[in-house]
């Protein structure tokens, strides 16, 4: 059954208006990005190992963003804030110190998830520990 002339009308201006603001959204939502490097990406040695992350958030324009550290094994960090003066960028790092004889192996990552204004995600940073004995 065809739809009737009203709601064909109603979709076609739906859905207009959906992509008439879409841009504007979208461009709002991408003021800010974030990187992290792990060092050392792959350590060796006794454990606990400490794993150090250092990166920046970047803004395109000043405005507050809030992100946290996500990490592989599901622990969040609180909610930080930062705010941009003017469009440039800001340090951020954190540690992650694993490792023992009930885990001597350990893949992981670290990534920045933003909260707001945006909710997407860094790539993450990748890292392994692989945990020796010392010698006597």
């Amino acid at each position: 059954m065809p739809l009737q002339p009203s709601v064909q009308r109603w979709t076609w201006v739906a859905l207009a208006t959906a992509l008439w603001f879409a841009p504007a959204l979208s461009a709002q939502a991408g003021n800010f990005s974030a990187h992290l490097t792990a060092a050392p990406a792959s350590y060796q040695g006794i454990c606990p190992g400490t794993i150090k992350f250092s990166g920046e958030i970047r803004a395109t324009q000043p405005g507050k963003v809030q992100f946290q550290y996500i990490r592989s094994d599901g622990a969040p960090s609180p909610v930080q804030t930062l705010l941009f003066g003017s469009a440039g960028s800001k340090p951020l790092s954190t540690t992650w110190t694993l490792g023992s004889p009930s885990l001597p192996r350990y893949t992981g990552w670290i990534a920045i998830q933003f909260v707001h204004p945006q909710t997407d995600r860094s790539k993450p940073a990748n890292f392994n520990i692989l945990c020796t004995i010392r010698p006597r």
